[in-house]
């Protein structure tokens, strides 16, 4: 079953992207022409014959926003300040800089290479997950990843630079976010409770896919956000694909498991700009989406283009589904229960 949904995790964002063709972006880029429909001629005597006309080749867009030069430009600058800022934090701060990231790392050098080499990993395989060549940009310019080897300084980061509550810097694993075209992901020390080589590299794998996948799906389309529990379930999503034994494969099942046991209250995911920072709300937004996901593979994809049209959740539940949140709910709970049993 696991593998089963993810291939259609898989399946689905490739799909999402071949389905771009046909929805309007923020890029520009000449519309498509349709070409000159040519009919024959007839006369009652004979058949003219008519000279085909070649098609035009429309300009293919992009499954992204092309950025500009001014905000490539603008992402740059703003990188480049918030690295000041990170080194009157902690002065080891150094860049470690690859095609298409920029990590300032407050880590010895020694992690350089292992840096590098994940970041380059996890780029090419979140471009073919998302039906992307990897030989495209799909950064402004390049992603600022600022990675801390203290607690106390992603803490003094988070709240002083970032400008996010101190309580919330104490709950989160990582961060991403934009200010203006500037993309940022942010990635805390490893956890007190990891031990091993293996547990603390999956952990840092998991963080960073699944804040990546964010900044993915930020650049994806245009910058209209969608629902924060539909983006966190995408994203755990994604990191349990990429690190199958990571938390984040056992987060769903053990909060689906809750939910059914202790008919545990789920509507902390909804109609908030960030789901509750718990193994229990992110396993539930995991479980929801994998639920839609698994109830029809096309009407997912429609709902996310539809959010990225603009629409809000309830219009666009009803438009790819043709039911309202509180009747998701309901199907999602029977659907957790029928699991339990079999």
């Amino acid at each position: 079953m696991k593998a089963k949904t993810v291939y259609i995790v898989i399946l689905l964002l490739c799909a999402i992207t071949l389905q771009t063709k046909a929805l309007p972006t923020q890029a520009t880029s000449a519309p498509a022409s349709l070409g000159t429909s040519l009919t024959s001629t007839f006369s009652s005597k004979s058949r003219v014959k008519t000279q085909k006309t070649p098609k035009k080749k429309s300009k293919k867009s992009e499954p992204y926003i092309t950025p500009t030069a001014s905000e490539i430009e603008y992402a740059k600058k703003k990188s480049d300040e918030w690295a000041e800022k990170m080194k009157k934090i902690n002065p080891k701060v150094h860049l470690i800089e690859t095609k298409h990231f920029r990590i300032y790392s407050t880590y010895p050098k020694s992690h350089d290479g292992h840096f590098k080499s994940i970041c380059a990993k996890l780029y090419r395989k979140m471009c073919r997950q998302f039906g992307i060549s990897p030989k495209k940009n799909i950064w402004i310019g390049k992603l600022s990843i600022y990675i801390f080897a203290t607690r106390k300084g992603y803490e003094t980061f988070y709240v002083d630079v970032i400008e996010k509550s101190e309580e919330r810097s104490q709950k989160s694993g990582g961060l991403s976010g934009c200010v203006g075209a500037f993309q940022y992901v942010l990635i805390a020390p490893l956890k007190n409770s990891v031990k091993s080589k293996s547990q603390a590299r999956s952990w840092f794998l998991e963080v960073l896919v699944h804040e990546s996948s964010h900044a993915f799906i930020a650049r994806y389309i245009n910058n209209n956000r969608i629902p924060n529990w539909i983006d966190e379930g995408i994203a755990e999503i994604m990191a349990a694909t990429f690190v199958p034994r990571g938390s984040a494969a056992r987060k769903f099942v053990s909060a689906a498991k809750k939910a059914r046991k202790n008919g545990s209250n789920i509507d902390g995911i909804f109609d908030c700009r960030n789901i509750p920072l718990d193994s229990f709300h992110y396993g539930i937004a995991q479980s929801m989406v994998r639920f839609l996901i698994r109830l029809d593979q096309k009407k997912f994809i429609n709902l996310i283009h539809t959010l990225k049209k603009g629409k809000n959740e309830h219009e666009a539940l009803q438009e790819a589904y043709g039911m309202t949140r509180q009747e998701m709910v309901k199907k999602w709970y029977r659907y957790i229960s029928a699991r339990r049993r079999r």
